[in-house]
This record gives structure tokens, C-alpha cells and sequence, in this order.
């Protein structure tokens, strides 16, 4: 345009604009993040269990989760479930999700049954995942696993060394001599490879 330029007066003022730029981007990430509606739904299911526990109002998390999971939950059965549920942790202000999910570990096959939809909620708080890092993760291995080298791997084949990769730690305690010998157990096998010691 037919403006003039702005350049800065002085080098601190210079990067105070840039500190501030930095700043900004910094927060409206963060806001971008956390106003995501996935996100706030997933807030509202770990919320209605929570507050049923420690005895606070969830009438509005409780909505939410009908309305957006009305097929697989029986509204009047979950509230009942939920009553129940409070009166078991005898509403304890310092109770967390894990401490819920310890609880069902817990019980037995049968009075899980009486908990089936509160088992369902707690299932699908489990199973959703807050963010998309780990499936960016994913992708990221199968690039790596999956090389012009390696481009004509089976899906069996690539399924096991994705598994292998995305647990890495418990791959590396694993003991490389006892799964040799199991492998070549079979008398085929034996007396192709030969025994492990």
C-alpha cells in the first residue's frame, strides 16, 4: 500500500513485539486445544462420574451424556447405577478416574453386571482418546516400519512389528533366548534352526 514502514525504535522494543506475537500464538494453541466439542464431551463423562462421587450437581454433564450417547445408554438404569455407585465411595472429595477404574478391577465378574452402565461410560471415557498424538504417533512408526525396502510386507507381518514397536518396553524385557526356543520347539523347525541355549 502507500503506507510507510514501521520498523521498531529500539532492539528491546523489537522483541517485545516478538515476545508478545510468541505469546499469543501460545495461548489461542492452548484455547484451540481445549474448546475442541470432542474434548468438552469428554470432560462432561469424567465429570458426571466424578461429581456423582463426591455428592456435587451433574443434572447438566448427565444431559449431555444422554443426548449424545441416548442409544447406548438407559437414562433411569445409569442414575440408579450412579446413586449406587456414590454410595459405595461414600462420596470421597479426593477420588480420582483411576481410583473408579481400581474399584471395578476389584469387583466381581457378577456385581459388575449390576454396574453395566456405568461400565459402559467408564468404557468409553477409557477408549476415547483426548488428543490425536497418539494416532500422529502411529503414523509415524508405519512410516518408519514400513520403507521402500520393506513395501511388499503382508498386513499380518506389519500388524506384529507395529505392536512391537509402539511397546518398546515391554519388547526390550522380554527374554530373546525363552522366545528362540519356543519357536523352534517343533521338530520342523528344530531341524532347521537348531537348539538355543
Amino acid at each position: 500500500g502507500q503506507c510507510s514502514s514501521h520498523y521498531p525504535d529500539t532492539p528491546k522494543y523489537n522483541f517485545k513485539l516478538i515476545y508478545f506475537e510468541a505469546v499469543d500464538l501460545i495461548v489461542n494453541c492452548i484455547k484451540q486445544r481445549f474448546d475442541q466439542p470432542g474434548y468438552n464431551l469428554y470432560m462432561n463423562m469424567e465429570q458426571l462420574l466424578l461429581n456423582t462421587i463426591t455428592d456435587q450437581e451433574c443434572n447438566a454433564e448427565f444431559t449431555t451424556v444422554i443426548n449424545n450417547y441416548g442409544s447406548d445408554f438407559d437414562a433411569a438404569q445409569l442414575a440408579t447405577q450412579l446413586d449406587t455407585l456414590h454410595c459405595n465411595f461414600k462420596g470421597d472429595a479426593n477420588t480420582r478416574l483411576k481410583d473408579i477404574v481400581d474399584y471395578f478391577k476389584l469387583l466381581p465378574v457378577e456385581s459388575r453386571s449390576l454396574y453395566n452402565q456405568v461400565l459402559t461410560l467408564l468404557t468409553l471415557i477409557l477408549v476415547m482418546p483426548a488428543t490425536n498424538a497418539v494416532s500422529e504417533r502411529s503414523f509415524s512408526r508405519l512410516r518408519r516400519i514400513k520403507t521402500y525396502l520393506r513395501s511388499t510386507m503382508s498386513q499380518k507381518r506389519l500388524n506384529h512389528c507395529m505392536i512391537l514397536n509402539a511397546y518398546q518396553e515391554e519388547t526390550d524385557k522380554l527374554n530373546l533366548v525363552e522366545l528362540a526356543s519356543e519357536f523352534v520347539c517343533t521338530e520342523h523347525r528344530l531341524s532347521i534352526f537348531g537348539r538355543f541355549i
